[in-house]
């Protein structure tokens, strides 16, 4: 059964929502509860691929620098070594910067 305080999350592509009190007008929309989820499925998703059935997955995980940043990261880092993967904790950095924390450097360079 799909969670419809998830779906109501996505943004386009993106996951968009209130994680700390005190928007006006607004509740708290993205919690701890369901970064584990979304964090756990994510992992789910990508050891399902094919070309990484088998292989150890390890996933990068960063913050902004709002004041919901590192309860978001920490539930999200839990899930995911709970699901059976490794974490790269990148800490506070930018989007770009955690993109190439992903890219595998080949064994040899030419």
């Amino acid at each position: 059964m799909i969670d419809q305080s998830i779906l109501a999350l996505q943004n386009g592509s993106d996951i968009s929502g209130v994680a700390i009190e005190g928007v006006i007008g607004q509740s708290v929309t993205l919690t701890d509860e369901i970064v584990s989820k979304l964090s756990a499925g994510f992992v789910g998703w990508l050891a399902s691929k094919e070309s990484l059935k088998g292989k150890p997955l390890r996933i990068a995980i960063g913050m902004d620098a709002r004041l919901s940043g590192p309860a978001l990261a920490k539930a999200a880092q839990d899930s995911v070594i709970n699901a059976g993967a490794d974490v790269l904790f990148c800490g506070l950095t930018s989007t770009p910067s955690l993109l190439f924390s992903t890219i595998k450097k080949s064994d040899s360079i030419e």
